[in-house]
């Protein structure tokens, strides 16, 4: 009969790691995630900033499209209770969509609200001018008010910055332009000397605060 002898202790030893070699591992490790760690922050911290910048301009063009759907004043305003909603210009947490039926630019209670967002994070900051709003008439188009907004920045506390740590590049930061027809854009451009929408102005020109 052949005989199959066990593998010696030794051998069976030699297979597994050392302690010495499971350090080295687990600080080799350490060292990466380390190194990774800023980079997944910036890139939650951005995509939020780009997820609620983008979630506004959706509702600013919502605002539009049913206001010439309904033929009635529809408004975005902001809120700071989302629960029981009105349109406030300091200290909010998410904003609304409503029907302005007396036209007053103010909600009122009984005219229907079509649609209500929260800030994905309290980290999150949007900044307005004017009254902190945007009115459509039934036409479609922007209502002729001093109240209405025509510039908007959201970002968070890093403020207008180059996203790739130079100058030139996109801002972390997104500024949202209204024009005079209402259309809506977000812009990335920190500062220009050829466009006077660019997020250094639409905060320091036109909003008056800074992130």
């Amino acid at each position: 009969m052949k005989s199959t002898s066990l593998p010696s202790f030794s051998a069976a030893k030699s297979a597994g790691f050392t302690l010495l070699e499971l350090m080295f591992a687990l600080a080799v490790a350490a060292v990466l995630i380390g190194l990774a760690a800023p980079n997944m922050r910036s890139f939650i911290l951005n995509n939020r900033i780009s997820s609620t910048a983008n979630e506004l301009l959706r509702s600013i063009q919502t605002a539009r499209t049913e206001a010439s759907k309904r033929q009635q004043s529809v408004v975005i305003c902001f809120a700071s209770n989302l629960t029981s909603p009105s349109c406030v210009k300091t200290n909010y947490t998410g904003w609304f969509i409503f029907e302005d039926s007396n036209k007053d630019l103010s909600y009122t209670s009984g005219e229907p609200v079509l649609e209500i967002h929260s800030f994905e994070s309290d980290k999150i900051k949007i900044l307005a001018d004017n009254d902190d709003l945007v009115s459509y008439d039934s036409t479609g188009f922007r209502t002729v008010s001093s109240k209405n907004s025509t510039a908007m920045v959201v970002c968070d506390s890093r403020g207008n910055v180059d996203g790739s740590g130079g100058t030139t590049g996109a801002s972390v930061a997104r500024g949202i332009v209204i024009n005079k027809t209402g259309h809506a854009r977000i812009t990335r451009t920190i500062d220009s000397t050829t466009d006077s929408y660019d997020i250094s102005d639409l905060l320091t020109t036109y909003i008056g605060s800074s992130c």
